[in-house]
Order: C-alpha cells, then structure tokens, then sequence
C-alpha cells in the first residue's frame, strides 16, 4: 500500500500549564484559535521549552505509519526556515517521502498548552502551511497511491479541498478523512455533507458531537446515516473509546485508558495504525482494533514523537492482535 498525505506542514510545541495560563495569553481554555504571526511570536515566547516537531494531522498519521513499515509520502507547503527543517527532517527520519513546496514566509506553528484537568488549549498560525495551491498534488504522485489522507483542516481551504477530491474520485483512489475540530464542521457542514454524498470518502473518522451536528442524530443514529455514504465510520465517544460502522457490522472498542497524557494526536495514530493494519490485509474491524492501539500509545504522551520504548512496546502489542485477526 502506497499512502500520501496532504495537509498542513507545522512544527508543533507542547507545554503543561495550569488551566488559567491560557487566559492570560488571550486564549479560552479547551478551544482552538487561530492567531496572527505577532501573537504567535509572544506565546512562543512564553514558553519555558521551545523544542519543535513535526505535526499537522496528515502528517502526523503518514509519519507513524511510515515508521510501522507503510510506504508513505506527505504533500505540503512550508517556509525556508528552522521550523520548515525540523518539520522535514523529522518525516524523512521516520521514513515519509517528502514532496514539500517552499515559499518566502515562515512555516506555520502549532502551539498546544496541557492542563492536569486535561484541557486542550490551542494556538495556531498556519502562515506559508496554509493556502494551499490547486495542483500541489501533482498527478504523478496521485497516480501511485493507493489511499489519499486527507486532513479536516483543509475544510478551511475549500476550493484546494474540492479539488483534491474530485481529483481522487476521477481516479479512483481511497481517501480517509478526519474531520480535525468541532468548530471547522460548525463552519463547515454543508460542505462536509457535500463531500460525504458525493462518495469521495471511504474512510470517515468524526467525533460524536461533530457527527450530531452533521445528523441531528445520536451515536447510533449517527453510524446509521453516516455509514449510507461511506465503506467505514470511525465515531470517536472521548472516555467511552470508539464506535466502528461498515455496511454490514459494527464494533465498539474501549476507550485510551488510564494513561492518558493528551489526546490531540491520537486520532493521526488510529489512522496510521488502521491503514498499516489494511496494507497487510487484515478485515476492516481488525483494522480498527490495530488503530486503537496506535492511538493509544500516541495519548499517553505530548505530541506524535514516540520514544523507543514507547514504540517497541506497541510493536509488540500489535504483532500480538496479529493472530486474532488472521483467525
């Protein structure tokens, strides 16, 4: 299987702060704002650790499933700066073949404050990430995936987004989609809606309040209307774990558990973890169950730099689920 993302190219920074801490900077605890460069330049000063990764959400679920053994390109957008070649270097690590366009601004930043109460405040300014150009995807490339990942976020570049997809639809490739953030599907529904009954999404990962805004209907109901228009529903239920739909069957899976650190990165990491599980032919379901545990091991830390450890553990654990799915 031949994955290519397509989003935005960030550098991510993390920080564990008391719930109050965002206020201060002019953020509402638990939200995500977006901000301009001068406001970006006082919150990074704020911050104690200034260390950088590679994130977005596209990128992140190609770069873990890169490293599981998936071969894995990323399209993009970013600056010539720092930021850029922290974000390119550390995909190249990992294994991702990177096609990124650089342009004369800087790359964009994402800024995430923690709190005990496990709040998730987010600060981000997209700069030369965002805007994307139509024909970033170039046919070439298009030509030899077999799965497009596409990330929410793009609902916020509507014509680059319509444009992918209809590209993908012309030729036949797979997509699977996260919707990102509740508020893109607020601003966004009609067009998401759109897009879902056009058949360009296969894969379909949504929280569950996200999918009441899109259907007016609970969890189940929810999985019931959702799963008219694509293969597979992942519904995201936060302490209750996941509700999984195809057209023929359904599986709950149980929540991240108690090791909980931040979840901003675990819904990459049930992708990534579902479509190496698909490269090696496993059922749908079984697919899901893999992705759980990548998105496992992604929440019990900050950000989608998964330490050694960390990663032989759940090389472990997935080559353990291997036996159940090939029963």
């Amino acid at each position: 299987m031949t994955l290519v993302g397509v989003g935005h190219a960030l550098a991510d920074a993390f920080a564990f702060v008391d719930e109050d801490v965002p206020k201060t900077m002019g953020l509402h605890p638990g939200t995500f704002n977006r901000v301009p460069d001068y406001r970006m330049r006082a919150i990074l000063a704020t911050l104690r650790q200034k260390s950088l990764m590679a994130g977005g959400s596209a990128a992140n679920t190609v770069k873990l499933a890169a490293r599981l053994g998936v071969d894995a390109h990323f399209v993009g957008q970013c600056g010539h700066d720092e930021a850029g070649q922290i974000f390119e270097g550390e995909l190249l690590g990992s294994g991702v073949k990177v096609n990124l366009t650089k342009i004369d601004s800087p790359t964009g930043l994402c800024v995430t404050f923690l709190s005990p109460q496990q709040d998730r405040t987010v600060a981000t300014f997209r700069s030369a990430s965002g805007n994307l150009p139509l024909g970033l995807l170039g046919d070439t490339l298009l030509g030899v995936a077999d799965v497009v990942v596409v990330e929410g976020y793009l609902l916020d570049e509507p014509a680059f987004l319509d444009d992918v997809l209809k590209r993908c639809v012309k030729a036949h490739k797979a997509v699977i989609f996260d919707t990102g953030d509740g508020a893109l599907v607020e601003a966004h529904r009609d067009d998401l809606i759109r897009h879902l009954k056009s058949g360009s999404i296969r894969y379909f990962f949504v929280r569950e309040s996200e999918a009441a805004t899109l259907t007016g209907r609970d969890a189940e109901g929810s999985l019931e209307e959702l799963s008219r228009f694509v293969e597979l529903v992942v519904l995201k239920r936060g302490d209750e774990g996941y509700s999984v739909r195809t057209k023929r069957d359904t599986l709950t899976i149980g929540s991240l558990g108690s090791a909980l650190i931040d979840a901003s990165g675990s819904g990459d990491g049930f992708q990534a973890g579902f479509l190496w599980a698909l490269s090696r032919d496993w059922p749908l379901l079984d697919a899901c169950r893999a992705g759980s545990l990548v998105a496992a091991c992604v929440a019990g830390q900050a950000g989608t730099r998964i330490d050694e450890a960390r990663w032989t553990s759940l090389l472990s654990e997935l080559k353990a689920l291997e036996p159940q799915a090939r029963s």
